[in-house]
C-alpha cells in the first residue's frame, strides 16, 4: 500500500484492520498513527508482541467495548502465522505493526505487501504534499 493509499483510505474512513508501517519516517508514522486513532476514535494501547497484540484484538469481553488500536514495535515473529494474521485482519480491532525495515524476501513479504506502508525519507517538498490535509 502506498502512503497515498493510506491517506486516503483514513479520509474515507476505511482503514485496513492490520497495517505494517516501516521506513525512517517515525515523525510522520505518528502523525499518521493518530490521524487513524482520532479519525476512528479509537483508543492505543501499546504492545510487545503481535501474539500478544492478536489476543488482545480477538478477545470477546463485555467489558471492552470501546475498539482499540495495538502498536507492536519491532516483532516480526508472528508475521508468517497466516490463521493469526487473517484473525487480525478480520477483528473489529486495529493492529499497527512498526518495523524499522522489512526484508523483501521474507516469507510473510508477499502475503502482507497490501498491508505494508513504507516511510521512507522524504524531501520536504513531499512532506509538505503528504501532510496536508
Amino acid at each position: 500500500m502506498q502512503l497515498w493509499d493510506l491517506k486516503k483510505c483514513i479520509m474515507e474512513n476505511n482503514v485496513p484492520h492490520l497495517m505494517i508501517f516501516t521506513g525512517e519516517e517515525r515523525t510522520l508514522m505518528y502523525t499518521y498513527i493518530n490521524e487513524v486513532m482520532n479519525r476512528l476514535k479509537l483508543e492505543k494501547t501499546c504492545v510487545d508482541t503481535i501474539v500478544e497484540a492478536y489476543n488482545k484484538a480477538c478477545a470477546k469481553s463485555l467489558l471492552t467495548l470501546s475498539k482499540k488500536l495495538l502498536i507492536v514495535k519491532d516483532d516480526k515473529s508472528a508475521l508468517s502465522d497466516d490463521k493469526m494474521i487473517k484473525a487480525l485482519v478480520n477483528s473489529s480491532n486495529y493492529v499497527i505493526v512498526l518495523l524499522s525495515s522489512v526484508d523483501k524476501r521474507a516469507q510473510y513479504y508477499k502475503s502482507l505487501s497490501n498491508y505494508i506502508v513504507s516511510f521512507d525519507k522524504m524531501s520536504e517538498d513531499i512532506l509538505i504534499q503528504v501532510l496536508k490535509p
